[in-house]
């Protein structure tokens, strides 16, 4: 008898003891249903924040409490007030808000904080709230593909549970477009494989994910989409031009949906600081970064914080997947791979090489390739697809581990047993690497433990696999199975000290009087703050060991958005797309760490600094301008170096002078400096106006960043409003006395959000249609 002869027989008689042993929908086939996945990934998220989720503490670390708190309090305030945040007029002088995407200002399940309270509380349950969602979509996800809802629960977990997703936490945007990658992903390939409704679902988690404001995130979520797609299209019998066609009409329904958003976006973009040669290659993974997913703190320093970084590369604390995804992703990959996986592979392997930068040189040849990648800053992000695509790996893994098939089980043991092997080798050989050649502020013997309780979880999670391999009982096989999924969470839970330090949440609504006592305060259309170099450095340099005690100094110095919880004006902020002009005027007016131009500050009416030497303290000044002024003189000059250079003498005189490009020339009848007053003013977020007095034409000059959608109108009349002093906004109002408003108008939003609404109505409308038609048919 042959050697395939024999294969045959133990095939067929394994079969007759799956039959027996294993029927199909058994007790250890389907015990981890939806629903009960769901509850066991809600169990495990409170298991992890249950001061979060409860209220007693609060998110506060980095990015949440400096960008994401604060911007979520100002998107909240404006909807209270019943408005659509499109312009922040307190930080940068004014700033675009809506198209900035990341504020995710529509997107629609902002509701959870902004309707629930406080915000503290709500805004770190609208982030864990989406990682649950991000985990129940990678279940489904990896169900379609493995047929196998143990395997598909172990995709679910790791995505949800994984350095990068709780990386992810300081950024609610992130987590919301995270939320929606997994199921993004699989209602594209359902849509594009057989069309009809499917595009409908398709479009709207698409068009949901858009809204929620990661760039990045959305960027890589439609590469996998268009990779697997394109890998599918190979194989036979595939109607490859029906295929492209309902992927062309899916891009266009998820942009139409989205247009609002979208729009704006691209029209700031386009007007921002970021071009096709932005991105200077920083915070990439270092060349042994690879190392850090089998040994996660392995040449990591520890911040003050108590959160550990690696060096040159502080955007993300941790991108460990878990050592046991990692094995079961190899072992996929040499147990009989589909195509799929091979796809999946191949992503991952080059997402991690794009990372290292240009120290990986695909990373250069790639920024080559493609200019727009310029735009995105941080080749770590990068990281992005092999966060995604590792779980998914592991899925196919563990669905080989379930095989009824004997004979493929003991292959699969014996596999099993050479990858855990390797897998330790590596660790140790981590572990003597630091030992030997330890990085600068690197302490041997955490790596040293971390690595040694990486290698000991492997040991028992290998053990667990062994019995799930070998094991028939029902029960067993469930216990074992539950016993997986506990040690997978504790492996990431432990795989590096907290990574988003909590702090009692009162630090977010504490009333501070060294602020609310400020002689003059700032307040929107009179006056702003403003930080200076040395405290700016400060900020930048300092992390305090106490969460409590940092975030209440940031508060107190207003660094970053902190001023957005005082609704106090100031100079400076932090996004992520800024106006150029204004922006290089806020930099030439803290260059000097020294003194700063005061004749320029006096324009951009600063009434209060930090004191000298300090950075928590303010000190007041007294020769502050008025944030609309009028009568000025104006002089035609277009050379932008020359403007800034006049501004930052000690000389100028924004009363008497003032800048306009030689294209407003034939247009202004005023000459010279005139008597004029500004009689009475009011100021909101989208509309200034005031009454001007002069007994001749006479510009008025308002100190807010220009931004094409500020429409101008004297007596109700359209006017010209021009690019003032470089970066800000003027006006020619006749003699006499005269009403002037100025207005945000936003078009393109119009534009983008009738475009929307359009979609929006039409796709419920086909959705109805659908859901009839399919009910006739049933």
């Amino acid at each position: 008898m042959s050697c395939e002869t024999l294969k045959s027989v133990a095939r067929t008689e394994a079969a007759k003891i799956a039959a027996t042993t294993a029927p199909e929908g058994s007790p250890a086939e389907k015990w981890l249903s939806p629903f009960r996945f769901s509850l066991l990934i809600g169990l495990l998220l409170f298991a992890a924040y249950p001061d979060v989720l409860t209220g007693s503490r609060a998110f506060v670390f980095r990015d949440f409490g400096l960008y994401g708190y604060p911007m979520a309090h100002y998107h909240r305030e404006c909807f209270w007030r019943g408005e659509i945040p499109l312009w922040n007029p307190l930080n940068n002088c004014g700033i675009p808000f809506l198209a900035q995407w990341a504020p995710m200002a529509l997107y629609p399940f902002t509701l959870i904080y902004l309707l629930l309270s406080p915000l503290s509380w709500s805004l770190g349950l609208f982030c864990l709230v989406h990682l649950w969602w991000a985990a129940l979509g990678m279940y489904y996800l990896a169900y379609r593909l493995t047929a196998n809802r143990f395997a598909a629960a172990v995709a679910g977990l790791a995505f949800a549970f994984n350095g990068f997703s709780f990386n992810c936490l300081m950024w609610p945007n992130y987590l919301a477009a995270l939320g929606w990658m997994p199921w993004v992903i699989l209602l594209a390939q359902r849509a594009v494989r057989e069309g009809g409704r499917h595009i409908i679902a398709a479009a709207v988690a698409g068009a949901l994910q858009m809204l929620a404001g990661a760039p990045e995130v959305i960027f890589f979520t439609w590469v996998i989409i268009s990779v697997w797609e394109g890998v599918s299209s190979l194989k036979g019998g595939v109607n490859r031009v029906a295929m492209f066609r309902r992927f062309v009409t899916l891009i266009l329904w998820v942009t139409a949906l989205s247009a609002a958003q979208l729009f704006p976006f691209l029209d700031l973009l386009s007007h921002s600081q970021r071009g096709a040669g932005y991105s200077d290659a920083t915070s990439a993974m270092p060349l042994w970064g690879w190392a850090n997913l089998l040994v996660p703190l392995f040449r990591c320093t520890q911040s003050s914080a108590g959160v550990f970084f690696q060096p040159d590369q502080a955007l993300f604390s941790s991108y460990y997947p878990g050592v046991a995804i990692l094995a079961l992703a190899a072992l996929c990959v040499v147990r009989k791979p589909q195509r799929e996986v091979w796809m999946l592979a191949a992503l991952a392997g080059l997402s991690l090489g794009l990372a290292l930068g240009p120290q990986g040189y695909l990373y250069t040849w790639l920024r080559q390739a493609v200019p727009p990648l310029g735009f995105m800053n941080f080749p770590i992000k990068f990281v992005i697809i092999f966060a995604f695509v590792a779980p998914l790996l592991a899925a196919f893994g563990m669905s080989r581990c379930l095989d009824r098939d004997i004979w493929d089980k003991s292959r699969t043991f014996r596999w099993l047993t050479v990858i855990a092997a390797l897998l330790t080798g590596l660790i140790a050989l981590v572990i003597w690497v630091s030992y030997r050649f330890p990085g600068v502020e690197e302490q041997w013997d955490v790596t040293r433990n971390n690595g040694l309780i990486r290698g000991a979880l492997l040991m028992i999670i290998v053990a667990i696999l062994y019995g799930i391999i070998r094991g028939e009982r029902f029960r067993k096989q469930i216990l074992l199975q539950a016993g997986l999924l506990l040690v997978l969470w504790l492996d990431v839970m432990t795989h590096v000290p907290r990574q988003n330090p909590t702090v009692d949440p009162s630090i977010y609504r504490l009333g501070l009087p060294p602020l609310m006592e400020m002689t003059p305060r700032p307040k929107m259309g009179e006056s702003r703050a403003m930080l200076g170099r040395l405290a700016i450095e400060k900020f930048h340099q300092t992390i305090v060991s106490n969460a409590f005690e940092g975030y209440l100094g940031c508060r107190l110095g207003l660094y970053d958005n902190c001023n957005l919880l005082e609704d106090m004006p100031k100079i400076d902020g932090f996004y992520s797309l800024y106006l150029p002009n204004e922006r290089e005027v806020r930099f030439r007016l803290v260059a000097s760490s020294n003194s700063i131009p005061q004749r320029l500050a006096d324009f951009l009416g600063v009434s209060q600094m930090t004191a000298p030497g300090k950075y928590l303290d303010w000190t007041g000044r007294t020769t502050w301008m008025p944030i609309i002024t009028a009568g000025q003189r104006p002089e035609f000059i277009d050379e932008r170096e020359a403007i800034l250079t006049a501004m930052q003498r000690e000389d100028f005189d924004s009363s008497k002078v003032v800048y306009l490009p030689s294209s407003a020339g034939p247009f202004i009848k005023a000459t010279n400096q005139t008597d004029s007053k500004v009689l009475r003013q009011h100021v909101t977020a989208h509309l200034i106006t005031a009454d001007v007095e002069a007994n001749q034409p006479s510009l008025m000059v308002v100190a807010q960043t220009f931004y094409h959608p500020w429409k101008a109108y004297v007596d109700g009349v359209p006017a010209v409003l021009w690019q003032a002093n470089l970066a800000y906004q003027a006006l020619e109002v006749p003699a006499g006395r005269h009403e002037v408003k100025l207005a945000y108008e936003d078009r393109i939003f119009r534009s983008g959000g009738i475009l929307s609404l359009i979609t929006f109505v039409g796709t419920g409308i086909l959705w109805f249609l659908s859901r009839r038609r399919c009910e006739q048919k049933g």
